[in-house]
């Protein structure tokens, strides 16, 4: 196993500090330098100590901040100080790239494991806070002082701060163990080059996918990628000809999709609905989705509660119907082709079964990226909408069957209520569909299901097993975090009494008395920048972990006003706005362009779990299980239940 050192910087402009923990040694050191400290030359020899013995640097948000800054002490160990420290902080946080350390580059291995997550997506981001928060750590702790100068005594309490984080980022690697392994299994079957232990599941896939196609077919001159860039592209010329369908309800969803344009230059939603036989089909660029809302479902006697699934739909699409980007040629789907047979030479769950998983995956994903070398908005649409309009196909032939309900249909797969005496028919659609798309599905049979709308449901397998989606999921073990981190793991006691009280028709108001983690009745609220929270007259730091209480105070949230002085009339532009404000006198009231009731600008107040009470305890040693509102979770659980 390779040793690790997890490490976190503070930079405040008179205190700078390095905090690591070593962990085969069992032991954490922190470094300053301040005023009142000087501990570079200490902090270059741990540095050169760890360099020799071949240590990796693990840490959250690393590669874009901390190392940077550890590097600029690495190239100028005589003339670091805590005020350079400061600046090139604040250099950081306005966005300069210049600061950006390349692998060919670093001095110090480094793990980043926000990079590795993906959370550095925008919508994956991930607070090292929030983190705690899912982690359930026992103290969820916020920067402690605003960016100023610190007294000796504020030192102290940062340094604590500082040790706190490194703990919270050693929990995580810990949870992250399994992922970094991958990428060493990876790295080390040269499969892929660069900075492999750091990418994210998608890079992964990327990056061996552009090996295969050639980089040179990929990037031009300075490592520019190729790309097909179109201004607009109208769907009429993307969707197959032999798409038809037999119903005209169903027929008049290809007509309007052949009507839409997409255009480069704006944001395209491409969202419309149709109601056909009492159930609405939702299409957009992303997919087609459609529900039942808050029906109950049992296979029996008579009925079975079957679910087919299109195997890798977008990837699927694009091989059988030869689909490629412009610039990459026909070629492309025969290299795209291959992976499938490869990854069918690997075992699955190990790592080149996965990789292969992810490359293809990942040209489709990409097809819309305009940093990537496989941007092509022409052979995007072709996948997705040609891929609604094939999934459309096979829920107009199940549909029309006699005795067998649409129960839902979402992006790659439909879920059907079938009687068992139209199952043969219901089968002949099935592998007729598949023979005239080419395309595979995978069944799986439920033998209950609660569909609360199209994204929140839970299903029994025929196996026992569960699937839960939604309001209705929550992890119950480690992995079961991986690529969830980012949600809100708020309250999850009511998932869990919702989950029993459905599958064994217990009460909610006696399942949550008898869950006894305290974790499970916290919820996370975390402050918007420019406002502050308070529950009651004490103002609570940036992300608090709370409970809903019996003898709590009310939580609000404080917003700055929106604007200054007397409230913009609506339905002016910028431009006319501020050539009035230039000619009337500051603060004063103008009816061209402020509202006739002269109504201000004030601070905004709302309410947090509004007509309730709570309490924090980011320290969690402050929950009381004698105080809980076991009424507001009961109430929150039934809303679940049908």
């Amino acid at each position: 196993m390779d040793k690790i050192i997890v490490f976190d910087i503070e930079t405040l402009p008179n205190c700078f500090l390095f905090c690591g923990y070593v962990e085969d040694i069992n032991q954490t050191f922190v470094f300053e330098m301040s005023e009142r400290k000087n501990q570079r030359q200490e902090l270059l020899n741990f540095l050169n100590y760890a360099t020799k013995n071949d240590y990796y640097f693990v840490g959250f948000n690393n590669l874009n901040f901390d190392y940077p800054i550890l590097h600029h002490l690495l190239l100028n160990p005589y003339t670091f100080t805590y005020q350079l420290a400061s600046e090139l902080c604040q250099r950081i946080i306005g966005g300069d790239k210049t600061l950006t350390v390349w692998l060919k580059d670093r001095k110090l291995k480094q793990i980043d494991l926000l990079t590795l997550n993906h959370m550095d997506n925008p919508a994956r981001r991930t607070s090292l806070k929030a983190l705690q928060f899912a982690m359930r750590s026992e103290s969820v702790e916020d920067l402690p002082f605003p960016i100023r100068d610190l007294t000796s005594d504020e030192i102290d309490v940062l340094i604590k701060y500082n040790i706190h984080d490194v703990s919270e980022t050693y929990k995580f690697y810990q949870k992250c163990k399994h992922l970094i392994e991958l990428r060493k299994e990876i790295e080390e079957s040269k499969m892929i080059y660069g900075d492999v232990i750091n990418f994210s599941d998608v890079k992964i896939g990327i990056e061996y996918l552009i090996k295969e196609i050639g980089r040179e077919k990929c990037f031009g001159a300075f490592n520019k990628p190729i790309q097909t860039n179109v201004d607009k592209v109208a769907l009429k010329d993307v969707i197959l000809p032999k798409i038809e369908f037999r119903d005209e309800n169903f027929e008049a969803v290809k007509d309007h999709f052949k009507t839409l344009v997409w255009y480069r230059e704006i944001e395209n939603n491409l969202s419309f609905k149709f109601h056909i036989n009492g159930f609405d089909y939702h299409f957009g660029v992303g997919g087609i989705h459609g529900s039942v809302e808050s029906k109950y479902f049992e296979a029996n006697e008579d009925y079975e509660i079957i679910d087919v699934d299109v195997t890798s739909l977008y990837p699927s699409i694009g091989i059988v119907n030869r689909f490629y980007p412009t610039h990459l040629g026909e070629s492309f789907v025969d290299k795209y082709q291959g992976l499938k047979a490869k990854r069918l030479e690997h075992k699955k769950g190990s790592a080149l079964n996965a990789m292969y998983k992810l490359a293809l995956n990942g040209a489709y994903g990409n097809s819309n990226n305009p940093y990537s070398p496989f941007y092509d908005p022409t052979y995007m649409l072709k996948i997705t909408i040609n891929g609604q309009l094939q999934l459309l196909q096979l829920a107009e032939r199940l549909g029309s069957i006699p005795m067998v309900q649409i129960i839902q249909i979402n992006t790659d797969g439909i879920t059907c209520y079938v009687h068992k005496n139209a199952k043969p028919f219901f089968y002949a659609h099935k592998y007729a569909w598949q023979n005239d798309t080419g395309l595979e599905l995978e069944e799986v049979n439920y033998s209950k299901m609660w569909v609360r709308d199209v994204n929140n449901y839970l299903a029994v397998y025929t196996n026992g097993k569960l699937k839960s989606k939604g309001c209705y999921w929550y992890p119950e073990t480690d992995t079961d975090y991986d690529g969830n981190w980012h949600k809100d793991h708020s309250a999850m006691v009511i998932q869990k009494i919702a989950r029993y009280a459905l599958l064994d028709g217990v009460n909610p108001e006696y399942l949550v008395r008898l869950n006894t983690d305290p974790y499970d009745f916290c919820l996370r609220f975390k402050t918007p920048s420019g406002s502050v929270a308070y529950i009651g007259d004490k103002e609570c730091s940036k992300t608090v972990r709370y409970y809903v209480s019996k003898t709590g105070q009310p939580m609000i949230v404080k917003s700055k006003p929106k604007g200054v002085g007397f409230k913009r009339k609506n339905g002016i532009t910028d431009e006319y706005y501020k050539q009035i404000l230039s000619e009337i006198a500051f603060g004063s009231w103008d009816e061209r362009i402020h509202t006739k009731n002269k109504s201000v600008y004030e601070i905004v107040e709302r309410s947090i779990e509004s007509g309730r009470l709570v309490k924090c305890c980011n320290n969690i040693k402050d929950f009381d299980f004698n105080d809980v509102d076991y009424d507001y979770y009961a109430k929150e659980g039934n809303k679940l239940c049908f």
